[in-house]
């Protein structure tokens, strides 16, 4: 699939479940030779990144709080951006949503300022629930107060990848205006949450049907051409083992250099906007007329006035963050 080369999709750690799009990755002998001449040519990237977080229609109807949050954060040669959800009927997981935002860039950016690279993403959710339970003990939060999803992108000059524990969706668009999109969805409306690990999830296994392979996962993938509109690529049902580990999508170098110029998560508030398809609403969101400065910010509060001249808007809150990448000869 020429469109997706040199992005790859998986379910982290595998177990049965098949890697959908082929990565061109570090061992393909084409990408170290590309990967070589960008080097000799000295060609830089550039991240800037931006978030925005909504509350939804119904969240004023019953007088909750905006329960869901995103965070952006920009290094030299490091970028990421990360969005949560809390959970409506938990505790005050507009807080946990917070918590789990920071804690989950604070682990990132620690592991590559340390080691200079990104830690994988199974590492990443150890250490991002570790920094969540420890801040949310300091500040007297309960086990309820941290019910909420996470889903990031992170970046570097050799590459990076999109991890996303609960629901939402993934999304990223190409130089020459194609634009893909992956959703994740849980079986009744149960989403995974990082927090669950604490029993090693068995109580999250058991409200399921307590059959770590039944299939309560389910991946649906769409790409948009500009000549033709959206082509359904695949719908993909899979197993509570295998969300757990949570969603995973590969981004190689040669994709950042020369393909891809934006990469973007979305709380599953983007598939609830009143009388608008969801993949519709993901397009408009990721139509920016100046990608610079609070690019996120000014599109959606544009795409809300826009949607409620013809309903209710965001029915649920909704939260945003995108990495934008240029290409700038070193000096």
């Amino acid at each position: 699939m020429d469109e997706i080369r040199g992005v790859g999709m998986q379910c982290s750690g595998g177990v049965g479940n098949p890697t959908v799009t082929e990565l061109a990755g570090p061992h393909n002998e084409e990408v170290r030779h590309l990967r070589g001449v960008l080097l000799k040519e000295k060609i830089m990237i550039r991240f800037t990144a931006d978030h925005h977080y909504v509350i939804g229609h119904e969240h004023v109807l019953s007088g909750k709080p905006c329960q869901d949050h995103a965070h952006v954060t920009v290094a030299p040669d490091f970028a990421g951006a990360f969005v949560s959800d809390g959970c409506s009927s938990g505790g005050e997981t507009d807080i946990g949503a917070r918590v789990l935002t920071r804690s989950t860039a604070r682990a990132a950016l620690m592991h590559w300022s340390i080691a200079g690279s990104l830690p994988d993403p199974a590492t990443l959710n150890v250490e991002q629930r570790l920094v969540a339970i420890d801040v949310g003990r300091g500040l007297g939060l309960s086990f309820d107060d941290m019910l909420a999803t996470s889903a990031y992108v992170l970046l570097t000059r050799g590459g990076g990848y999109a991890h996303l524990v609960g629901d939402g969706v993934i999304a990223y668009r190409k130089r020459d205006g194609r634009i893909f999109l992956a959703r994740y969805d849980w079986a009744n409306n149960m989403p995974c949450y990082p927090v669950y690990g604490e029993d090693e999830y068995a109580g999250f296994i058991k409200a399921h049907g307590n059959d770590p392979e039944e299939k309560a996962f389910t991946h649906e993938e769409w790409v948009w051409y500009p000549d033709r509109g959206f082509t359904h690529m695949h719908t993909i049902p899979m197993t509570i083992a295998a969300g757990i580990r949570g969603a995973h999508m590969y981004f190689d170098a040669i994709a950042l250099h020369e393909e891809i110029d934006t990469v973007a998560v979305f709380t599953d508030g983007v598939t609830r906007i009143d009388g608008m398809d969801w993949k519709d609403a993901a397009l408009a969101l990721l139509a920016f007329k100046q990608p610079a400065g609070a690019f996120v910010k000014r599109r959606l509060q544009r795409f809300q006035k826009d949607v409620r001249t013809t309903g209710k808007g965001p029915l649920d809150d909704l939260g945003y963050a995108a990495i934008r990448i240029a290409n700038d000869p070193e000096e």
